[in-house]
């Protein structure tokens, strides 16, 4: 089993894949990019998929229960049927036709029944929608024969430029399939590697930046990908990576330690956390004292091993700006935070929760420092807590972004509510996540589904209204509720370490376990 969160994202990477991987997308020198080209470093992908058979990927995804019934094959392979890809399908059929060419549809089914590897980087929201696919086998050579032969006088299809690399001068050809989208391709031998868009590769200007010249080169003569996100040889069917810069919500950089998610299958599916073993103290992974603080039924919970260094140097740099700006001492903290996302809060308003043995008087003062600088908000009111006679809240005049304290316990929360209910949880008037949840020193993760399947429902239907696309919002209403009621029957899953770590490797495995149905 895996993180409801994390099997969103995974689920819907993968099986946009399937399709938006299709073959190719359209540049001629005249496109014009906002910015430098959608600012992807190509050397170092947010995502990562490596399979041996890119057209069995969604079917395997299916084969996890909670997949199945949340997604199901409808929802699963809804893309195949997107206006994209079915513009691609056409296009495809279309240039066959007018150009004489030999392909058909089985010679374009076989590209993705062979090994592929696919990386993935962030958009300006956040979401992984750029993408490159690398596909290695005999028969790309026979369609880049044919891609050239129509490339001459065709007006979807067109050679662009002639990229100089260890290895030559390669073509590089771009095909339009509607105004929105076009891909890029460049082959070399039996390598085919395609871009989902061709400010991937190119910049405003339609050079090519040397980062992604370099990322190129690595991709058509070593396996740049697996060394990249530390894989041996390939021993799963499937593996799938996502980096914590697309899962961190931005806080990534707080926790250098932990790195991505990893999730393989060979007859089942595996789950295992990349680390950075020279910055990562185990002994900071987990905390089982900071459950006891967590109001009970979040959605979903997971444990930072935060480096508190980076606080200090962030609150030094801006002291050198801000007068205002606060001077943060690391050895206040030492130990990990626990994030959670309620359903009655929002995806940006999550509740941190951290330990601290300083000296309370220091705390306060420091806290408050770092309230009146962070909050971005000239009334800042410090009250103490009516019921808690411990507590100190710090907010902002909108209640928003609070800041509090209480017991040893350091708690912030872009919601105000939030704070006062881990108060609280912590006075013992609300239940806390351990008298619902069997948590341990080990656990480093939960998810409450039925909580959970709400947020996520209010969310997506949020997101797809603000992007204006009205075939994918009727989609949207109309597959996701019965797939979030279908999650909401699930029970609580942990997240735990595994009992046999192996030191020396970048990978720990993880655990799932099978907690108690939300009531």
């Amino acid at each position: 089993m895996k993180k409801k969160s994390i099997l969103m994202m995974v689920t819907a990477v993968s099986v946009f894949a399937l399709v938006a991987v299709t073959l190719p997308k359209k540049n001629s020198p005249k496109f014009i990019y906002a910015g430098s080209a959608l600012m992807c470093d190509l050397q170092h992908p947010d995502g990562y998929i490596r399979t041996e058979r890119l057209s069995d990927l969604p079917k395997d995804l299916l084969k996890t229960p909670i997949i199945r019934d949340v997604f199901t094959k409808d929802l699963a392979f809804y893309y195949e049927h997107h206006e994209d890809c079915m513009s691609l399908s056409g296009t495809l059929k279309r240039i066959a036709y007018e150009h004489d060419l030999v392909w058909s549809d089985k010679l374009m089914e076989s590209v993705f029944n062979e090994p592929a590897q696919i990386a993935y980087w962030k958009d300006g929201k956040g979401a992984l929608r750029h993408y490159v696919m690398i596909i290695d086998r005999n028969i790309v050579t026979k369609v880049m024969q044919q891609i050239a032969k129509a490339a001459l006088k065709d007006t979807q299809l067109s050679l662009v430029a002639e990229v100089e690399t260890s290895v030559g001068k390669l073509p590089m050809y771009s095909l339009q399939i509607n105004p929105r989208r076009t891909y890029l391709f460049i082959s070399h031998g039996d390598k085919l590697i395609v871009f989902s868009d061709p400010g991937l590769f190119l910049s405003k200007d339609n050079k090519i930046p040397k980062s992604a010249k370099t990322a190129l080169e690595g991709w058509l003569t070593q396996e740049s990908l697996s060394k990249e996100f530390a894989l041996d040889k390939a021993t799963s069917k499937h593996t799938m990576i996502i980096r914590s810069s697309a899962l961190a919500f931005g806080y990534s950089p707080f926790i250098p330690a932990i790195q991505s998610l990893r999730f393989d299958y060979g007859t089942s599916w595996s789950t295992s956390m990349g680390v950075d073993r020279n910055k990562l103290d185990e002994k900071k992974i987990s905390d089982s004292e900071l459950w006891k603080a967590a109001p009970a039924n979040p959605s979903t919970c997971a444990m930072l091993p935060l480096d508190w260094n980076k606080l200090g140097n962030l609150t030094a740099q801006a002291q050198e700006t801000q007068k205002a700006a606060p001077k943060i001492d690391p050895l206040l903290f030492s130990g990990p935070a626990l994030v959670c996302w309620y359903e009655e809060s929002d995806i940006y308003s999550p509740l941190f929760i951290t330990r601290t043995a300083a000296d309370q008087q220091k705390l306060h003062t420091t806290l408050s420092s770092l309230a009146n600088w962070a909050i971005n908000d000239k009334n800042i009111t410090q009250t103490k807590g009516k019921k808690s006679p411990n507590a100190i809240l710090w907010s902002g005049e909108a209640d928003l972004a609070s800041l509090g304290s209480d017991s040893g316990y350091v708690i912030f929360s872009p919601d105000r509510d939030l704070v006062i209910k881990s108060f609280d949880t912590i006075a013992h008037r609300f239940p806390n996540v351990t008298d619902h949840a069997s948590t341990t020193s080990s656990t480093i993760g939960l998810i409450t589904p039925k909580p959970l399947s709400r947020m996520v429902e209010r969310e997506i239907i949020a997101s797809v209204e603000q992007d204006g696309n009205a075939n994918l919002l009727s989609a949207t209403k109309q597959l996701l509720p019965p797939r979030m009621k279908a999650l909401s029957a699930y029970p609580s899953y942990t997240l735990e370490l595994s009992k046999s770590p192996q030191p020396k490797q970048p990978w720990i495995p993880l655990e799932w376990k099978t907690g108690t149905v939300t009531p």
